[in-house]
């Protein structure tokens, strides 16, 4: 499994901006053919997320990560928001980190079971739905920790 962080001031992550519900439902069908799965259908509650002071983590999961143990990633998410005194964790499926990327249906799976051990331990946890294109907005402050980059392999 391979993390990218990032600490986000401003941050803003918009599903399907700029398209009507018409076209966001045509292009959600698209993506669920190509996945091979359902999407979680966008709305107006769900389509934005944000956050003024975010650790943001983008996760992808790796074929053979399904034997990954998820507490050692879970802690490393936690740690990582304390060390630059993050106020929000926002979690994100990223699929780009990996030229070897799980099956979505598996990647969604243990993604989704992350962000569950970590909104456990910590209840200012987000994410945004899984598998969709996505447009960021964010500002990154200049600090040594402003980014990293960790990858976990299955024992």
């Amino acid at each position: 499994m391979k993390v990218l962080y990032m600490h986000a001031k401003n941050l803003e992550i918009h599903l399907g901006k700029g398209k009507s519900p018409k076209r966001i439902r045509e292009f959600g069908r698209r993506i669920e053919r190509k996945q091979g799965m359902k999407l979680e259908h966008i709305t107006d509650k769900n389509r934005v997320t944000t956050s003024n002071n975010a650790l943001l983590a983008f996760v992808c999961a790796e074929k053979g990560d399904e034997k990954l143990t998820l507490g050692p990633v879970a802690k490393s998410i936690l740690d990582a928001r304390v060390l630059v005194a993050a106020e929000d964790i926002v979690i994100g499926s990223f699929g780009h980190l990996s030229t070897s990327p799980a099956d979505p249906r598996v990647s969604k799976t243990l993604i989704e079971t992350l962000i569950g051990i970590v909104a456990q331990e910590y209840e200012k946890t987000k994410t945004y739905p899984f598998g969709w294109d996505k447009g960021v907005k964010i500002e990154i402050p200049c600090h040594p920790m402003n980014m990293s980059f960790k990858s976990f392999e299955p024992n």
